[in-house]
């Protein structure tokens, strides 16, 4: 049997390599398996391109979505920098409690941005996903002013939202980052008001333009300081040296929903390997399993027992033994 094991970090819990160790344990010693590590654009996209690039990595400081001072990395690969908004403006800086959309910015971002900028590169790559914030990208163009001449940014993002109005940023993510329904009308109008100043003084007007509203509007900001913008999964497994048609492809993410079949790993995997290889999707928790069943995927696989409290579903350790299990039994009843 060939395996192919490409999944998603699973946020707050596992990355990429961890969930993709576990799911290996779920195959004999006889069966040839394949793990590569993958982002959309999320927690991971750094330090997952930069090493599929052969890059090296820098250290800088810079401020957490709340203010507070951290320290974050940048890659360095060839005449390409890599960051991406989970490393300075992610959500998982956070504790629960600490979440909130009216305070967390995106300037920490920015300011790894700009340490970027200022390494001897031509091309910038920014991963959008997995941030704390909704703030329209403000603090980033704060921190960041302007992009020196011959730099070419490109940003990678997951699922493709408006920046504002319906089906937008705040409507989608806000309730993710602690918003409660009272913020959801003040962060609506901030981020049009955003919408207003970038068209205003950057002259780009980011109403219809995809992955604007990825990692809370920081695609929309990245799009008025002239950045292309890009599927991340794709760009991701172009990068990779694949196998052509390996017997099984497991990927997966930490919650499996409607998002997943807007341009996460999960639909990317698909995408790239239907009707060539049978795809199994792994998640901690599984919404809307009929949309993705009658995507293509072989089998929708809940590792994580609906029962069970949120900081015991997390728990790093239960989970690696959850995705062997599940993902062992499954493929013993159809051998």
């Amino acid at each position: 049997m060939t395996a192919l094991l490409l999944i998603d970090s699973w946020k707050g819990c596992l990355s990429s390599e961890e969930a993709e160790d576990a799911a290996r344990q779920a195959f004999g010693p006889e069966d040839a398996v394949t793990a590569i590590p993958v982002s959309d654009g999320g927690e991971g996209f750094c330090r997952i391109l930069t090493d599929l690039l052969g890059g090296s990595f820098r250290t800088v400081p810079c401020c957490d979505p709340l203010g507070r001072p951290i320290l974050a990395r940048y890659g360095i690969a060839g005449d390409r920098a890599i960051l991406d908004t989970a490393s300075a403006s992610g959500l998982t800086l956070l504790a629960p409690h600490e979440r909130n959309p009216l305070l967390a910015s995106s300037f920490g971002t920015g300011q790894l941005l700009r340490a970027a900028l200022q390494e001897p590169v031509r091309k910038v790559l920014v991963g959008l996903g997995g941030s704390a914030t909704v703030d329209g990208g403000k603090g980033l163009l704060e921190a960041v002013g302007t992009i020196p001449a011959g730099i070419r940014l490109h940003g990678f993002y997951d699922t493709d939202v408006p920046f504002c109005g319906p089906g937008g940023a705040v409507e989608v993510f806000a309730p993710q980052k602690g918003a409660t329904p009272d913020m959801m009308e003040e962060l609506e109008r901030r981020m049009a008001e955003r919408k207003g100043f970038m068209e205003k003084h950057y002259g780009v007007d980011v109403t219809h333009m995809s992955g604007a509203g990825a990692a809370g509007g920081i695609g929309g900001a990245l799009l008025a300081l002239g950045a292309q913008l890009h599927r991340g999964i794709s760009s991701c497994l172009d990068l990779a040296d694949l196998p052509e048609a390996p017997d099984w492809v497991i990927t997966g993410e930490g919650c499996a929903d409607a998002q997943t079949l807007t341009g996460k790993v999960p639909s990317g995997v698909l995408e790239r390997y239907r009707g060539r290889s049978r795809v199994i999707l792994l998640a901690g928790k599984v919404r809307n399993r009929a949309a993705l069943e009658a995507a293509g995927f072989e089998a929708v696989l809940q590792v994580t027992p609906d029962n069970l409290p949120e900081n015991e579903a997390l728990d790093p350790e239960r989970t690696k033994r959850n995705i062997a299990s599940v993902l062992r039994n499954y493929l013993l009843e159809k051998q």
